[in-house]
């Protein structure tokens, strides 16, 4: 075997994984004496080290180790130390390899292999203690630092390593390596979703292998921390130890044994705390749905913990699940509800009792304002009623006559009850609706109408539930009258059924007008179901009233007519539905005939719409427009027929042809309206409809004429998707047709001020977009290119030609809309394929903005970048980009032109949102949550030049804050420093520092002098306060200690000497403290002692408000001393 013929990984690669061959084990040359340990390895681990940023080759790398190490342990081959130092080292340096756990699985793989190496070689490996050093300082190193976070791979190699042959169940080397503190670390972070699992099977092991070893104190100490995290006030917390850890524990026999013999243990909560009562329901579930599993005995449940004598086998009270259920904290009801509800025997029965407590729960949660709490409960609900539908197949078999008239009573009180919170039939009309639409309008935020919406959408949900056709009546294979027979319910009640779900359709919400409309296509599919009376035509008749006659300007008026329209359109037959369409087109007509002031014999008396006119005429545009885009999917309703209908044709030309003239109308006013919501003084068209009109009237007519265009445009853009929606062939439209519909859309996004309208037209635009992208690459001479539209808004961008049709708005209004609708929808290069070709090169000339001569020009492309980063759907296309994108914002924060800079402000805070997430909570502080944090390791292995471009930005910052500027680029200090300094130091806040040497090649330490120096010089608080959280970020906890004694010294040095700089001192080091105390870092940095005389320092340095404008001189000469004092960190 010659080693000059594999110089790299690439040459190792096919001769190792074929099979394997002692003779590789041999001396290759005079220079090594193992092919395989002494230049295999070494040539690897060396071309890792030189490729540490490239993936695919550190992920070759560690195969091919990991494959070396399986043949050296096949053949028993021995290893020494320096051959394992360079394996371990890799282990070590590639865990945890930032978006590539496939090359930690490979280290840990191979780091179990290094173990089974040394062991059989290693005179103290053999010993029973194993008081190996080597093997301890692995486990160490796995370990990390007291107050590091863990990683998902650590700790998985620290399980693997537990669970090694060589090892066993070793229990010194198990007790050097869990220690109290080290358990207390894993209880501590076991919140972090990314560890819960990893941590989990840790804590399970320790508490299995004390069980077998009966050591009574350390299961206590687990014990004791279960039952601490149970009731901790985070709720990740908790729902790590209740999803992840305990279900854990109850799969392993040893633990489980554990379990129930000190249940009554574990549920001895105490009573004073908030989650105890969820807690003990939590416990008794999972002890019923794992022990009764894995016992087999699936007919135990929560009962069998309450004793006769009120306090049973599980130290729980007979009254304990009535009070729980009706507890004043959702979290505990819903445990309860839970515990009640789901079991794991399918067909248990549901007794009478419990009936009784969750029809008294539904009670009370009939107004449940939570969206998520009503969906839990609607689940809970749902698993009771599969299993009374499970257990009912049994009673019907046994003729169980009295056991299923109890379900069927119980079922129809849940309808009952969700009926009573329903309006009845006289609420029908709408005429009555407009009476108290002031009033809803009023009190439209108050607790008593959202509570009312609350009881209603509730009670629809709970109609569905038991109706659903997803789950065939939620009654498993059967509906719900296959046990409960429909002659039960009275023909009376089911038209007073259809009564009510009917006037929900008129109801103020949207919500719950849909869930009744989709309710009623369940229930009533069939128009002349027996038991329902119900005139479908006066029905419409009625609706056609509504519309021309109620209050135009009331949104619940339209949607109620939509919704009406919806329900009944589809039980009427073809000829009403386009008698309907055409009597909808002439409304429209004779609205824009009268707006134009088109007499009767079609001459024209003015060129432009009287736009006061449009509020007069009833019926309204909007809601004429509205109601022709409920009925296009019943007119052109099948999408793969060809156009060959001479009626279609004729219908698709009017519609067409009255929206077209409606965007005459409404177009100059949702064009000119500014941002805020006002028109300007410059619309000089619109205003003029209002002269001579009362002042005080004005601001109103403005706004209802705002109003009534804005909705008027929104479906008019909806209209035209629906249309394009509907075309089954590019031929289906002519070309004109389609150019006008084009032109509409490029008008609306790029020049349109109106929010709503803009942000309307881009969704439809998106819709438009899919079709437009699929027939331009069918057929060249499609007139509606989206690849061209693209281009001509790239070179308006760039500047190529004239830009001034742009919205110059300061969020550039819909023109990232538009350019966001392009890319989206555009389609990769072939179906298997992720490249698209317009993306790449869109985003590419987006991001090269900063040198374009109109600073315009710039916060345009800026705030494209802002959506496109902002946009989940684009996540994996955009990733490339991310790192160039905070190159230009970072830059562009300290912009001397305001819009400029608030753009680029705008584009870092979605990209710092694209790339570490978004809190789980609100976040009020500036410490950001662990689960938005990144190590510095995985956040500068991705993005490589942002190292650099951090600390030069620092470095500048600091040289203006000691008034030496070194270049011409460095100016002493001003705004704009304070500018430049917001996004490093917003980035940094979201590092954390990585304690294994990989790590070090993005070492945060050079960082600390420079966030020291911030933090005692900077004129601005805010400014300081973040240099603060940075700090605490990015220091180690020993580097913290050296912070923390420098910052004595610096308050000591203060004291003493510059008296005139004390304000800003005193202030600083309190700002520190407070961090420190909020991060509960005190008791682990410091003695108490020491951290109260820094506190009373800081105090006593404070000075008079009147001597703070004195304190510029002792300032500078601060900054000075704090430089040359920082050198030594």
């Amino acid at each position: 075997m010659d080693c000059c013929d594999f110089t790299s990984s690439q040459c190792l690669h096919q001769m190792l994984f074929a099979q394997s061959k002692s003779e590789w084990l041999l001396p290759c040359c005079q220079k090594h004496k193992s092919f395989l340990a002494d230049h295999c390895i070494c040539l690897v681990v060396d071309e890792s080290l030189r490729w540490a940023a490239d993936a695919p080759r550190v992920l070759r790398c560690s195969t091919l180790l990991t494959r070396i190490s399986s043949i050296m342990l096949e053949f028993r081959a021995f290893s020494s130390d320096s051959v394992l130092s360079l394996c371990l080292s890799h282990c070590l340096r590639f865990f945890d390899f930032p978006s590539a756990e496939s090359i930690g699985y490979q280290c840990v793989t191979l780091l179990v292999n290094l173990v089974e190496l040394h062991s059989p070689n290693c005179v103290h490996c053999q010993n029973v203690n194993k008081n190996c050093a080597w093997l301890l300082s692995v486990g160490h190193s796995l370990c990390g630092a007291h107050n590091e976070m863990f990683s998902k791979m650590r700790i998985k190699a620290l399980h693997s390593l537990l669970h090694c042959a060589s090892i066993g169940g070793s229990l010194p080397f198990r007790q050097r390596l869990f220690t109290d503190s080290f358990v207390s670390r894993l209880f501590l972070q076991i919140g972090h979703a990314p560890l819960s699992i990893s941590i989990s099977k840790l804590i399970v092991d320790d508490c299995a292998i004390s069980v077998r070893l009966n050591r009574q104190e350390r299961l206590n100490f687990h014990m004791e921390w279960i039952k601490r995290q149970l009731l901790a006030t985070e709720a990740f917390v908790r729902c790590a130890i209740e999803q992840k850890l305990l279900p854990a524990l109850l799969k392993s026999p040893e633990s489980r044994r554990w379990f129930r013999s000190e249940f009554v243990a574990f549920a001895s909560l105490p009573r004073d705390s908030a989650h105890s009562s969820r807690a003990i329901c939590t416990l008794l579930r999972l002890a019923i749905d794992r022990i009764g599993n894995e016992e087999g005995n699936c007919d135990f449940g929560w009962e069998d913990f309450v004793g006769a004598d009120g306090n049973g086998g599980g130290g729980i009270c007979a009254d304990f699940m009535a009070n729980a259920l009706l507890a004043s904290d959702s979290e505990t009801q819903l445990s309860a509800l839970s515990l009640l509800c789901s079991h794991p025997k399918g067909a248990r029965p549901v007794s009478e009792s419990e009936c009784q407590m969750v029809l008294q729960f539904l009670a009370i949660s009939l107004a449940e304002p939570s969206p998520s709490v009503r969906h839990q409960i609607l689940t809970q609900i749902a698993k009771l009623f599969s299993r009374i539908s499970e257990h009912s197949k049994s009673l019907k078999k046994l003729n169980d006559v009295p056991s299923l008239t109890k379900y069927r009573q119980f079922v129809s009180a849940i309808e009952q009850m969700a009926l009573n919170h329903l309006p009845n039939e006289s609420s029908l009309s709408l005429e009555l609706v407009d009476e108290l639409e002031e009033d809803d309008e009023k009190n439209a935020e108050s607790d008593g109408n959202l509570m009312d919406f609350s009881s209603r959408i509730f009670a629809l949900l709970l109609l569905s539930l038991i109706h659903s056709s997803e789950f065939c009546g939620i009654f498993g294979n059967f509906p719900l009258h296959f046990f409960l027979p429909f002659s039960y319910f009275r023909l009376s009640s089911v038209q007073l059924k259809c009564n009510a779900l009917v006037a929900s359709l008129d109801d103020q919400f949207e919500l719950c007008q849909d869930t009744a409309l989709k309710l009623l296509g369940q229930i009533f599919s069939d128009p002349f179901q027996d038991g329902i009376s119900f005139d479908f035509p006066d029905f419409l008749e009625s609706t056609k009233r509504d519309l021309l006659f109620v209050n135009p300007h009331t949104p619940r008026h339209q949607l109620a007519v939509e919704y009406r329209l919806r329900f009944v359109l589809p039980r009427l037959s073809a000829k009403v539905r386009l008698s309907l369409f055409a009597d909808l087109i002439k409304l429209g007509t004779n609205v824009c005939d009268q707006i134009f002031h088109i007499c009767d014999d079609g001459i024209a008396t003015e060129n432009s719409p009287d736009l006061f006119l449009l509020l007069q005429i009833r019926p309204q545009l909007h809601a004429v427009l509205s109601a022709l885009f409920v009925t296009i999917p019943h007119i052109f309703c099948d999408e793969k027929a060809t156009k060959n209908s001479e009626s279609e044709s004729s219908s698709v030309d009017a519609l067409l042809s009255l929206c077209h003239r409606c965007v005459r109308v409404v177009s100059p006013v949702v064009h000119s309206l500014s941002p805020e919501g006002f028109l300007p003084s410059s619309a000089a068209q619109i205003n003029a409809n209002f002269e001579g009109r009362p002042t005080e009237d004005t601001f109103v007519t403005v706004q209802l004429l705002s109003k009534t265009c804005w909705r008027s445009h929104k479906f008019i853009s909806h209209i035209f998707s629906r249309i394009i929606e509907w075309m089954p062939s590019p031929n289906s439209l002519s070309n004109d047709q389609l150019t006008k519909i084009g032109d509409y859309f490029w008008l609306q996004l790029t020049e349109c001020r109106h929010c709503g309208a803009f942000e309307a037209a881009a969704n439809a635009f998106r819709s438009v977009c899919v079709r437009f992208w699929k027939f331009s690459s069918a057929s060249d001479q499609f007139p509606c290119s989206p690849a061209q539209w693209l281009q001509q808004i790239v070179d308006a961008l760039t500047g190529k030609f004239c830009a001034r049709h742009l919205c110059p708005s300061r969020r550039s209004a819909g023109l990232p809309h538009l350019v966001n609708a392009l890319l989206c929808s555009e389609p990769s290069l072939c179906p298997n394929s992720r490249r698209f070709v317009h993306f790449d090169r869109t985003l590419s000339t987006l991001l090269d903005c900063r040198g374009l001569a109109d600073r315009r020009l710039e916060f345009h492309c800026v705030n494209v970048l802002r959506l496109l980063f902002s946009q989940a759907q684009l996540e994996e296309r955009i990733f490339p980009f991310v790192e160039e994108a905070f190159r230009l914002s970072i830059g562009g924060c300290s912009d001397e032109f305001w819009p400029v800079r608030n753009a680029h402000v705008q584009l870092f805070a979605a990209l710092i949102k694209r790339v570490f997430g978004t809190p789980t909570a609100q976040q009020r502080s500036l410490h950001i949550q662990p689960k938005c944090k990144m190590s510095a390791h995985e956040f500068f292995t991705r993005y490589h030049s942002l190292y650099h471009l951090l600390a030069d930005s620092l470095h500048k910052l600091r040289m203006a804050l000691l008034l030496r500027p070194s270049s011409s680029d460095c100016l002493p200090l001003g705004v704009l420093h304070h500018f430049s300094a917001f996004p490093s130091l917003i980035l940094l806040s979201h590092l954390r520092p990585v304690a294994h040497p990989m790590g070090q090649l993005h070492s945060l330490r050079p960082f600390l002098p420079h966030l020291i120096q911030l933090l005692f010089a900077l004129p601005a608080r805010a400014l300081r306060e973040i240099a603060s959280a940075a700090l605490c970020s990015v220091a180690t906890f020993t580097e913290l200690q050296e912070i923390f004694d420098c910052v004595f010294g610096i308050a000591l040095a203060a004291k003493q000497k510059y008296k005139k700089a004390q304000n800003l001192v005193a202030d600083s080091i309190q700002i520190f403290l407070n961090h420190i105390t909020e991060l509960d870092l005190m008791a682990d940095l410091t003695s108490a002692d020491r951290f109260n005389k820094l506190a009373e320092i800081a105090e006593a340095l404070r000075m008079p408000s009147e001597n703070i404008g004195e304190t510029t001189k002792g300032t500078e000469q601060l900054r000075k001393t704090i430089h040359n004092e920082l050198l030594i960190i």
